[in-house]
């Protein structure tokens, strides 16, 4: 992963996953963004989730590997 952008373009807050589901340490509000950078080593897209606690999550996204 070089690049990830995550919007929120639901109702409830969204909770991301950098390691498979191991560790949800981000939360994204509704209407808010997160993005960050990496050297390409250290996380890969396919290890990246979204989740809530009720609800659906509706993000929009971009991924550069």
């Amino acid at each position: 992963l070089v690049y990830l952008y995550i919007k929120n373009v639901g109702s409830v807050a969204t909770n991301i996953s950098l390691n498979n589901g191991s560790n949800w340490s981000i939360k994204i509000s509704p209407g808010a963004a997160f993005c960050c950078r990496g050297d390409g080593s250290q996380c890969n897209a396919n290890e990246i989730r979204a989740a809530t606690l009720s609800g659906t999550a509706y993000v929009e996204f971009v991924i550069a590997i």
